[in-house]
């Protein structure tokens, strides 16, 4: 897949990390001011058991959740540079490493997790990819589990996500509706956050540009 492919590309090199990652934290000041005034709220209640954090670039969020006492965190990322960046700073404190494929979450045991997230990554993602990947999380997520994800909220965008502002998918919170409904999720919440961005990698970011928050549910069981 071609945004696959983009994205490894983009990412796996280590010029976009100029601070670490830390950089990308820009809009909110730092990472602890991100965690507190919009993570936290939002997930710290799902933040237990076993619990898995998908494209966690160089770890700006996965130092976060090592603050919380859960039975084990896994954390997988397209990127080899990355993950190895991830093993450097937080060693045994990763119960799993995980260099993916970009697309599946082949290294996990079905209904194994408690919770799902990513931040900052998804948005990055396309229709396609996220359709394969919400079927996995359906499959990796344990009964009653749930997942949280940030992902674009553009319309009439290109397909190269790279040719749109901040690098944003044609993706929207609409399709994400749809395709949570197609694995029987329950969906709990969506939001809008607006996403009025400095960082000099992307420019000066339009007032319009705007992120979806999504918050899905696997039921326990499924109506018949």
């Amino acid at each position: 897949m071609d945004n696959i492919k983009s994205n490894h590309s983009f990412w796996n090199n280590n010029e976009r990390w100029i601070e670490d990652g830390e950089e990308w934290s820009g809009q909110f000041g730092t990472t602890d001011n991100l965690w507190n005034s919009l993570l936290h709220p939002r997930i710290g209640g799902f933040l237990k058991g076993d619990v898995l954090e998908l494209a966690c670039g160089r770890g700006r969020i996965t130092r976060k959740l090592l603050e919380y006492n859960l039975n084990s965190l896994d954390i997988q990322d397209l990127s080899s540079n990355c993950i190895n960046r991830c093993r450097e700073k937080f060693g045994n404190s990763i119960n799993n490493y995980v260099v993916g494929n970009g697309s599946s979450l082949e290294e996990f045991e079905s209904e194994s997790k408690d919770f799902i997230l990513s931040f900052d990554s998804f948005v990055h993602i396309n229709e396609e990819v996220i359709d394969s990947y919400l079927n996995e999380i359906y499959r990796v997520l344990k009964p009653g589990g749930y997942c949280w994800l940030h992902h674009a909220h553009l319309s009439g965008g290109s397909v190269d996500n790279f040719n749109n502002w901040a690098g944003r998918s044609n993706f929207d919170i609409w399709k994400f509706r749809t395709l949570a409904n197609k694995y029987n999720f329950n969906l709990i919440s969506q939001e809008l956050i607006n996403w009025k961005d400095s960082n000099p990698e992307w420019g000066n970011n339009p007032d319009w540009l705007s992120d979806g928050l999504s918050l899905i549910h696997k039921t326990k069981y499924i109506n018949c």
